[in-house]
């Protein structure tokens, strides 16, 4: 009996350096982000920082439009593809999402121009760059999934943001002349440095697969990716749209200040957040084995135990922040930057209210409720737009702030009634 613990921690040693792996590495990606911020606000004026804050917003933006939702296609499709080594239908999928994103990611190069501070920098080469990067955004995104997928996880990691903001952050660092024009040129080639290991990567697995395929995959096939494909990107994007469109729409509404105001505090939110990531990250295994259970009373006492974990992980990180948010603001991003406070504090409460529920949406859509969250997160978003229109006109960056607490405590309402469903379901039973 003796020998049980160690065979039980010789069993379990790989998967916690993997875990360690995933953590540390998910650490670096939050970091290198956060540092590229810090950078942006520091090194640039106010107006160029907003207008690289635009563009860099729009890119996150697009991926919830410029693949149609094909990657999130392909976590359906692709495994099973593998096992049953049908290997040319991924290469004809990865085929399909490249072709599918060329377009989108044009119109969002143009979009750029909507903001009047990015219209006054070179326009043609303005264009090209945020293309360029949307693309090569979308290119990373499918990486991510396809290695995510294969198990790869830290690889998946590494091409999330690692990689670009290794290219992107010594790049800004190191510019003799800190305009818009010559960031654009970082920006251009941390895209490229990023995108084209990534698209090896996606390509190289499974050495010869799809050679004798078609370029593009069958109109059946096709179509039998859309149909998963056209719901998961409305219900992605849409939470999406909810976290990064603010940035977006302050561009053409307010001002390049404001713009960097929100982002500025949206990145503080962002670092808040990476210990919620890390315990969620530990328990969604847990979560996807509880929904596919029929185990109702396991089903509550996991969702239980996520949420208060998710309570305590946020709260020992916000609360310090947001009773200091002065002195963090003027230590992190400087001075100039104390009018981004009362945003941070009006986001960070928005914030508190869903980060409570963040990995059980993964448990909440195994038991079936999807196409709840999908409505949920689809008219949260369009509330979110509408009183963006209304508020951010007349108050700029605060404005867009309260648009996205009102938003969010709409989402935590809806969140909290499926909660008190899966309790009635089966916490009534627990002992």
């Amino acid at each position: 009996m003796a020998l049980h613990p160690a065979l039980a921690l010789e069993k379990a040693r790989p998967h916690v350096a993997s875990i360690l792996r995933v953590v540390s590495l998910l650490g670096l990606s939050k970091g290198l982000a956060l540092l590229a911020s810090i950078v942006i606000a520091r090194q640039f004026d106010r107006d160029v920082s907003g207008l690289l804050f635009f563009i860099t917003g729009l890119v996150a933006l697009s991926l919830s439009f410029t693949t149609l939702g094909l990657t999130a296609s392909a976590s359906y499709h692709y495994a099973r593809n593998l096992a049953r080594r049908r290997f040319a239908r991924n290469a004809q999928a990865l085929r399909l999402v490249l072709a599918v994103a060329i377009l989108p990611s044009a119109i969002a190069g143009f979009l750029a121009l909507a903001m009047p501070e990015a219209r006054e920098t070179a326009a043609t080469g303005l264009v090209f760059a945020v293309a360029l990067a949307c693309f090569m955004a979308a290119i990373r995104q499918w990486t991510k999934t396809v290695l995510a997928i294969e198990g790869r996880r830290e690889w998946s990691l590494v091409h999330d943001g690692i990689l670009f903001n290794a290219v992107f952050l010594p790049g800004l660092i190191l510019l003799p002349e800190k305009t818009a024009g010559a960031a654009l040129i970082v920006l251009t080639l941390a895209a490229l440095a990023a995108g084209l290991p990534a698209l090896w990567h996606a390509v190289s697995p499974s050495g010869g697969r799809g050679k004798s395929s078609p370029s593009l995959p069958p109109r059946r096939y096709s179509k039998r990716l859309l149909v998963i494909g056209l719901p998961a990107m409305a219900a992605q994007g849409s939470a999406l749209l909810l976290n990064k469109l603010d940035v977006v729409m302050l561009g053409p509404l307010s001002t390049a200040g404001a713009v960097a105001d929100y982002a500025v505090a949206i990145r503080l939110t962002y670092m808040i957040g990476l210990p919620a990531e890390v315990a969620g990250l530990l328990l969604m295994p847990h979560l996807t084995a509880a929904a596919a259970s029929r185990d109702l009373v396991r089903q509550w006492r996991l969702l239980r135990l996520t949420m208060l974990s998710q309570v305590v992980a946020t709260g020992l990180v916000a609360l310090p922040l947001m009773l200091w948010a002065n002195e963090v603001v003027t230590l992190v991003f400087g001075a100039s930057y104390l009018s981004a406070v009362p945003v941070f504090l009006l986001v960070q409460a928005g914030k508190l209210l869903t980060a409570v529920f963040g990995p059980a949406l993964a448990l909440f859509t195994g038991l079936g409720y999807s196409a709840a969250l999908a409505r949920t997160n689809m008219v949260a978003a369009l509330l979110n737009v509408v009183l963006n229109l209304i508020l951010i006109p007349s108050w700029g960056a605060q404005g867009a702030a309260t648009a996205t607490l009102i938003s969010l405590a709409l989402m935590a309402y809806r969140y909290t009634a499926i909660a008190g469903d899966v309790y009635r379901r089966g916490g009534r039973h627990a002992a």
